[in-house]
């Protein structure tokens, strides 16, 4: 009888009895309908449309693209100056690999219209070349 009371109080003080709070009732439903709206956004492909209503894709894929520049920067400056010959081969591959995201996200980017392009003139092509001439 000890037991049975024991596990009475023990049900009682977890909410576990055999009825369902009202508060607890409504947190479950809450969770399972954000649960049904996150699996219907996924499900019908619309994962972008989350990142879009939290963030502006724009500012987004910006924030990455000065990341990679940061982050490619800095693999350069420690290969350039490591003394150590196969750290540096380690280093360099990964700094190509950054190159590639970096790349990739540029090109996004430039795809969305977020990073406009101007077509080099021939006169612009010519004034480059001269800049970067050897003397």
């Amino acid at each position: 009888m000890a037991t049975t009371k024991k596990t009475m109080t023990r049900k009682k003080m977890s909410g576990t009895s055999g009825k369902k709070s009202g508060a607890t009732a409504r947190s479950r439903k809450m969770m399972t309908a954000g649960k049904s709206q996150s699996s219907k956004m996924m499900k019908s492909g619309s994962a972008l449309e989350m990142l879009r209503s939290d963030f502006d894709t724009q500012a987004v894929l910006h924030d990455f693209l000065n990341t990679q520049k940061l982050t490619t920067g800095n693999y350069n400056t420690f290969a350039g100056e490591c003394m150590h010959s196969d750290l540096r081969n380690d280093v360099l591959h990964i700094l190509d690999e950054e190159h590639a995201i970096q790349n990739t996200i540029f090109e996004e980017m430039k795809e969305r219209g977020f990073y406009p392009i101007k077509a080099a003139n021939k006169t612009m092509i010519g004034q480059a070349k001269k800049k970067f001439e050897c003397q």
